[in-house]
């Protein structure tokens, strides 16, 4: 495989790596949401209540695949569902209390494996990797 036919293979593999660490990191430290779970609670934390249709647009998942991590999530006690106050079709979606608790802990595992990512790395080096990563957010939108 020439250089140029491997960008595809080295991004899924460092994403599949990564995500299984993080994965492994969560439950060995007792914390029980996925990765998923925690880009959902860290943006309702973020932002408040949201649309399943503004999860959806603001994580690049489809309604579906929403839909299933919020189930699992609400089963824990992580979020709620409410009646949208505008539009009886839509459902808003907040964090709980147990969720602001659990994604305080996820935090600091997250915040070390993001200090193990930028081991080695200059400054330099992981601005040209946030560019590049963010160019994929813009290219595949």
């Amino acid at each position: 495989m020439e250089f140029q036919d491997k960008h595809i293979y080295l991004i899924f593999t460092a994403q599949h790596l990564l995500k299984n660490y993080l994965i492994t990191a969560l439950k060995e430290n007792g914390i029980r949401i996925t990765p998923a779970h925690s880009t959902i609670l860290f943006l309702l934390e973020k932002n408040g209540p949201q649309t399943m249709t503004d999860l959806s647009q603001g994580l690049h998942l489809d309604n579906s695949t929403i839909t299933g991590l919020i189930d699992r999530l609400e089963k824990t006690g992580f979020v709620q569902r409410a009646d949208h106050p505008h539009d009886r079709r839509k459902w808003r979606v907040s964090i709980s209390k147990e969720g602001l608790d659990e994604i305080a802990k996820a935090r600091t595992v997250i915040g070390r494996i993001n200090k193990e990512i930028e081991s080695g790395f200059s400054k330099e080096d992981l601005a040209v990797l946030h560019r590049i990563l963010g160019s994929f957010t813009q290219k595949f939108t």
